[in-house]
């Protein structure tokens, strides 16, 4: 608990429910983008892999320099608690989004990550949203209205071009996804 003097800096967190080692600041699954001149970092913040009670999100900051600083959209250094929240889960179709990636096509960038939907009691599916660029060089995320054909076009794309680097995350997201609704027994 905090003392009135730490008040200001303390921020009661829960305990790290994957290890006790790792500390309660939980930062992982960075990606890399570049686009427009910027590299983008996105990375996720929080807990995964507890279903319903899962509280992932996407935080991203921007950098002229692949190794940084990375500073997010007000301009604080995301080394320094920086990053401006992309993603996180509405409480009504996803608890939860994390651990994503994002590329680029011919016809547009399109976002991956998997969310912990709510409907399916906090299983883990794929989700993939477009990319859309604003004047100052930030992005937003929408829906993909088709996204089994999306999925099967991405892949298709990435099998021709022998790019099987892409393709590997992605089937260990669909097999995470899988091994996870076996688990849960909540199947898609």
């Amino acid at each position: 608990l905090c003392d009135r003097r730490q008040r200001q800096m303390c921020i009661e967190t829960e305990p790290n429910p994957t290890s006790k080692f790792a500390g309660t600041n939980a930062i992982e699954a960075p990606f890399i983008m570049r686009h427009g001149g910027y590299y983008y970092l996105f990375v996720s913040w929080d807990y995964c892999c507890r279903g319903i009670k899962s509280n992932y999100r996407v935080a991203v900051g921007r950098s002229k320099n692949v190794s940084g600083p990375y500073l997010d959209r007000d301009g604080k250094p995301m080394l320094e608690g920086g990053g401006t929240l992309l993603l996180e889960g509405d409480k009504k179709e996803y608890e939860a989004l994390g651990h994503c990636s994002a590329y680029s096509f011919s016809d547009g960038d399109v976002f991956f990550c998997h969310g912990y939907s709510v409907a399916k009691n906090g299983a883990s599916i794929l989700v993939q949203k477009r990319i859309h660029w604003t004047e100052d060089g930030w992005l937003t995320l929408e829906n993909i209205t088709n996204a089994a054909n999306c999925i099967t076009q991405v892949a298709a794309f990435f099998l021709t071009n022998n790019e099987l680097l892409f393709f590997y995350h992605l089937l260990l997201t669909v097999s995470y996804t899988h091994l996870r609704a076996h688990e849960t027994g909540a199947y898609l």
